[in-house]
């Protein structure tokens, strides 16, 4: 059982606006945190990740400032240790990839094997999707494997240097959303089978044997792309990739590419194999981004997406001093202003704005309105907690628990309002955040030192396990 230590967010006394259930909920809260900490102040509310339901995000407490919803086409990206790590590639975007370099072990003309762990958003799409090709487009290339459109979420092998390609009979048959194996055998001077598996050893045939596809012509200079038809991206992946293996044989054995997300780390953007092929992931400068799951996530698309948290009181801060946490990781957000939590209305309410690497804390009264000195975020770092603090007559931004100079937030009065809190956007007409993605949200009624933002920071992910 996972070792928390989160009895700073859990509220035992039931607080104002709870239901007669809430005994069995902090019951039930208690026994899937097993927290213990005393080093914090009683948590107001809090959110995670991966507490998502399939609709929503209970709150973590309990206590009544009620669930998480997606707007828009949120998503979370749920992430099981089991499963391992993956590269999420969402709907839509068509500039990402993953690809590496040419290597002289990729001149495959004969037989050959791929094996690729994944989830698909459909597994029967409207497009073909492309998990494996080698070459620059599938006009210049050597090998692709992908899931077919017209044929029902069947798979394709394809040489395209001769156009030549084979099919199998059935679909694929995963649900979609649901992990699986694929795997093509090209045995050369005999047949082509395709097979599937739920754990990439026991594998079932898709519908029969097809014919020999004869070898290919070496394309000498072509490396490889993972999850698009094209290193530009098109004819992407919709969904996940957890780990791609190829090899020159049908035997299993010496396989040239053993790509597996789980070795990507900080800054997620490269990541090596066994074999020794140093993979990229190709983003986007802003908007949809691509990124690594190896813990769960909620993420928007920077265009309409947003997750809310209905009105309750225990999210108006008033006048006193508090503190709203975030532990959130960044890849190539816009330029342009967004905000990754706000409560806000008619001019009035507190937020935590992001623009590229510069995040601010602003607070308004409806009158007076306060905004901090940006401070720097580091892209692609694993987590990092961003909080919101009112320490009695000063606004503060920290990052990871440093504290930028303060402004002086005497002249605002109180930050209450009717008004939702939305995480992620603005509000749901505008000013929505790209290359965010949220693992967890905290708020507290006092204002967090630099220490025991460290804490939450260590809590916060212990919890998101």
């Amino acid at each position: 059982m996972r070792r928390l230590l989160l009895l700073a967010l859990l509220v035992i006394v039931a607080a104002p606006g709870c239901d007669a259930a809430a005994p069995q909920q902090h019951a039930q809260v208690l026994a899937r945190r097993n927290a213990t900490s005393t080093v914090l102040p009683s948590g107001l509310a809090a959110w995670f990740a991966n507490d998502w339901g399939g609709t929503d995000i209970p709150e973590a407490l309990g206590t009544g400032p009620g669930t998480m919803n997606d707007s828009g086409g949120a998503v979370v990206l749920t992430y099981v240790p089991a499963d391992g790590a993956w590269v999420y590639f969402p709907a839509g975007l068509t500039t990402s990839s993953i690809t590496t370099p040419y290597d002289a072990s990729f001149n495959i003309t004969g037989d050959n094997e791929i094996q690729a762990k994944a989830w698909a958003t459909d597994w029967t799409p409207t497009t073909a999707k492309y998990v494996f090709l080698r070459g620059t487009a599938t006009g210049t290339s050597q090998w692709y494997f992908r899931n077919n459109s017209s044929t029902a979420g069947t798979l394709l092998v394809a040489k395209t240097n001769s156009g030549t390609t084979r099919t199998s009979d059935d679909p694929v048959g995963f649900s979609n959303g649901a992990p699986g194996w694929i795997r093509v055998r090209v045995d050369v001077g005999t047949d082509v089978t395709f097979d599937t598996s739920t754990d990439g050893s026991s594998w079932s045939d898709l519908g029969g044997v097809e014919t020999d596809i004869a070898a290919a012509t070496t394309e000498a200079t072509y490396g490889l792309v993972l999850g698009a038809a094209a290193s530009a991206g098109t004819g992407q992946f919709e969904g996940g990739l957890y780990q791609l293996l190829w090899y020159p044989n049908v035997t299993n054995s010496s396989p040239v590419v053993t790509f597996n997300a789980a070795n990507f780390t900080a800054p997620y953007a490269t990541c090596l194999d066994s074999v020794g092929h140093t993979y990229t992931i190709n983003r986007p400068s802003s908007g949809l981004q691509p990124f690594v799951v190896d813990r769960s996530m909620l993420v928007g698309d920077g265009s309409n997406d947003l997750f809310i948290i209905a009105d309750h009181n225990q999210l108006d801060l008033g006048t006193g001093s508090a503190s709203v946490s975030m532990l959130i990781r960044v890849h190539n957000v816009s330029a342009s202003r967004a905000l990754i939590a706000n409560k806000t209305g008619t001019g009035q309410g507190w937020a935590l704005n992001i623009s590229g690497t510069g995040i601010t804390a602003n607070a308004s009264d409806g009158t007076d309105n306060v905004t901090t000195g940006s401070s720097t975020i580091t892209q692609g770092t694993e987590a990092t907690l961003v909080t919101w603090i009112r320490d009695g007559n000063t606004l503060h931004v920290a990052l990871d628990g440093v504290r930028d100079a303060g402004t002086d937030i005497s002249a605002v009065g109180s930050v209450t309002n009717a008004n939702a809190l939305h995480v992620l956007a603005y509000n749901s007409a505008g000013s929505y955040a790209d290359g965010v993605a949220v693992m967890g949200l905290a708020l507290h009624g006092s204002a967090l030192t630099p220490a025991q933002c460290v804490i939450l920071k260590a809590e916060m992910i212990a919890a998101n396990q």
